[in-house]
């Protein structure tokens, strides 16, 4: 009976043995399919989520250009929006992609909670600079096009583009300057394109012996800056005598111009000054320039001394 029953029992093993190795070739087949499947579903959505980020930009650089809208649009959140919304889009794409390939954020999370100290010191300062970029363009303290500087740093230019990271400039020699945007958060930021007027202050000094022509000059001054044109009025406007100089009578004169261009301004700035120096020409006074005078002066032993004065 064992004789009969052992073959029997071999034929029953060596039956399930192929059965469970035709299982596995199935599962492997199903696997390898639905990889198949997932693969292209997964390079679908990465094209997708690329042509959405390509559009996104696209869309920025025309709006930019003014191709949807007459008015000029402002530069700066234009940029915010569409970085934005790129991200957004990247985030919505790898948490699809995540889904598909059926992670599980337990364990991260779970890894994240050792390790969130390092990664936090690791990446401190590009955290920094990201979320001093968000002040940036929540609190607008300047936008693209602006014209900044600051006097705790050698910051100064045209601001150019606001990124993640750092905030590039281009300077008044044509050189880009690149700067965190963590800086911004520990400077005095000045944004000179938002001044109403630009200013004129200067000293003329004139000789000490046209002193009695002084109220004379001073009035004829602060008149020509109430009738010249492109002087505010608005704004304070004043010429007074100052103070006794080394070697000249010192007049202030402080106005505000009404352009804020800057090449404009200068050619105001030189127009006033020019007719300064014809109302001081025109009262027989003269600019007074640092200068001394030689005087030989003879002692009564017959011996002399020279004396150096002040060119009056």
């Amino acid at each position: 009976r064992l004789l009969k029953i052992t073959p029997l029992h071999k034929i029953a093993a060596s039956l399930s043995a192929a059965g469970a190795a035709q299982e596995e070739q199935r599962l492997l087949q199903e696997l390898l399919i639905n990889l198949f499947h997932s693969f292209h579903e997964i390079i679908l959505i990465f094209l997708i989520g690329w042509t959405l980020v390509r559009f996104i930009r696209l869309f920025e650089e025309h709006l930019l250009e003014g191709h949807f809208t007459k008015r000029t649009p402002d530069t700066t959140m234009v940029q915010a929006f569409g970085k934005l919304l790129r991200v957004v889009s990247v985030l919505i794409i790898l948490l699809v992609v995540l889904g598909m390939l059926n992670f599980r954020f337990t364990g991260l999370l779970a890894l994240g909670g050792g390790s969130a100290i390092i990664i936090g010191i690791a990446v401190q300062p590009m955290l920094s600079n990201y979320f001093s970029g968000l002040m940036i363009y929540s609190d607008g303290f300047f936008k693209v096009g602006d014209w900044i500087y600051s006097a705790d740093k050698k910051i100064e230019g045209i601001v150019q583009q606001i990124g993640w990271r750092s905030t590039r400039l281009r300077t008044f020699d044509r050189r880009p300057l690149y700067v965190p945007n963590r800086v911004f958060s520990s400077i005095n930021i000045i944004n000179a394109s938002r001044m109403t007027n630009r200013r004129i202050k200067e000293t003329f000094g004139i000789r000490y012996q046209d002193v009695d022509k002084m109220a004379t000059i001073t009035e004829q001054i602060e008149n020509m800056l109430r009738e010249h044109p492109d002087i505010d009025t608005n704004q304070m406007f004043m010429a007074h005598f100052l103070e006794f100089g080394p070697f000249s009578l010192n007049i202030n004169v402080y106005a505000f111009t009404k352009t804020c261009s800057f090449q404009l301004y200068r050619s105001v700035q030189q127009d006033v000054f020019l007719k300064i120096v014809d109302i001081i020409q025109a009262n027989g006074a003269a600019l007074a320039v640092p200068a001394r005078s030689v005087q030989v002066v003879a002692a009564p032993d017959g011996t002399s001394a020279v004396a150096m004065l002040p060119h009056q």
